[in-house]
């Protein structure tokens, strides 16, 4: 019975070492995943793109717009009508620039995030 009992503690105290050394090792994995300075120095063009996108969806969601006042391209006088509409073409291709741009950002930064995903 003594025999079983020390053999059973044995056991027990083994485990329990490499239980400690599993927990260590999660721990240091852990601390290195969160630090944002080792992701950086790990993948340097994938933080670059992250952080240009974040920005870029930033500036968009809070609209985008300067503290500075734009001026309004006036038209000439002899260019009349055809002026006024190039530049309201002009504003509204710039929207669907700036919209899809948005869309391939978000595509390559999702991208991004299911390839770090854990397997």
């Amino acid at each position: 019975m003594n025999e079983r009992v020390a053999e059973l503690r044995e056991m027990a105290s083994a485990e329990r070492e490499r239980l400690s050394e599993s927990f260590d090792s999660l721990q240091e994995e852990l601390r290195d995943l969160t630090d944002w300075r080792t992701v950086i120095r790990r993948d340097p063009d994938k933080a670059l793109a992250v952080a240009l996108g974040a920005g870029f969806v930033i500036g968009l969601a809070s609209g985008g717009k300067s503290t500075r006042r734009r001026r309004t391209p006036v038209a000439p006088v002899s260019q009349g009508r055809a002026a006024s509409a190039v530049s309201v073409l002009g504003s509204d291709a710039w929207r669907e620039v700036k919209s899809i741009a948005l869309q391939l950002l978000l595509a390559k930064v999702s991208s991004l995030l299911v390839d770090r995903r854990p397997r």
